[in-house]
């Protein structure tokens, strides 16, 4: 009892002569107080340990600002980037030069496939401009390939020129038909049909007789009518044929042929005969054909 109060009374005194050592001596016998500081809180460190602590920590702290710091650059260059980006997208062209205008501050309004509406966001000047004749960075932004257009452009000529010779061809070889080696107009040939009454081997030829109905095509008010006007039976015919080989006599035979005079020859009496001479026909082959021979 009289120790405890000896200790209680050195404090006391303590505290007068000078309230910082008391402070001390307070923290020194902190297990004869309760052994904690306010709150229960350890008390705070003195000496080498706690200046390593102040320096890590700012030390972090100082880490800590400076990923914020980058982390701040990269988002402002993010964000020019994706104005950049906008910018872009709004087609906008600080100098556009163009039959003859300088278009300052210009944008590009609207575009199709040929054309383009460049203006000038200050002054008005501009209009509706080819895209052919625009600048190479205004006709990409319009999605405009000069060379590839120019491409399909001889490619489509090149097509429309083959079919036209196509179609000239075909016209033609509709029109006129080979005659002895030669051309000639389908409206001088004669279309003619019957049975080959004789094969003529030596001379490539058939002496036929006609059985055919003569037709009259006429026109009125955009129809076609045909009328017969003339009836060959039993009319013989001299046709020269280019091969006859395949032909025996009591054949049909269809010929598109020529007139070519008149044909002599001795019938089954002996007696001299004149018949009509035709020249048999044939189609113009195609141009990737080989005519026959």
């Amino acid at each position: 009892m009289k120790f405890k109060m000896f200790g209680v009374l050195s404090i006391i005194a303590l505290a007068v002569c000078s309230p910082a050592s008391a402070q001390d001596s307070l923290a020194n016998m902190g297990g004869f107080v309760g052994g904690a500081g306010a709150a229960g809180q350890p008390p705070p460190q003195r000496g080498p340990g706690a200046k390593a602590a102040a320096a890590k920590a700012a030390a972090a702290k100082a880490a800590a600002a400076a990923a914020a710091a980058a982390s701040a650059a990269y988002a402002s260059a993010a964000a020019s980037a994706a104005v950049a980006a906008v910018a872009a997208d709004t087609n906008d062209f600080p100098v556009v030069k163009v039959n003859g205008q300088t278009l300052t501050n210009a944008y590009v309004g609207w575009f199709d496939s040929t054309y383009a509406y460049v203006w000038q966001r200050v002054g008005g000047g501009g209009g509706k401009f080819k895209l052919s004749d625009l600048p190479p960075d205004v006709q990409a932004r319009c999605h405009y390939d000069a060379a590839a257009l120019a491409r399909q452009k001889a490619d489509l000529k090149k097509q429309a020129d083959a079919a036209a010779v196509a179609a000239a061809e075909a016209k033609h070889r509709a029109d006129f038909r080979i005659v002895d080696s030669k051309e000639v107009p389908v409206s001088d040939l004669v279309h003619i049909q019957g049975t080959v009454l004789q094969v003529l081997h030596t001379e490539n030829a058939v002496l036929l007789s006609r059985d055919e109905q003569l037709e009259t095509t006429h026109y009125e008010n955009g129809h076609a009518t045909s009328v017969i006007t003339e009836s060959v039976t039993g009319k013989t015919v001299y046709i020269k044929l280019g091969n006859v080989n395949d032909i025996v006599d009591g054949d049909p035979l269809q010929v598109v042929a020529l007139r070519a005079g008149a044909y002599l020859y001795k019938n089954t009496f002996n007696a001299d005969t004149t018949v009509e001479k035709y020249i048999a026909s044939r189609p113009i082959p195609p141009p990737s054909e080989t005519p026959p021979k």
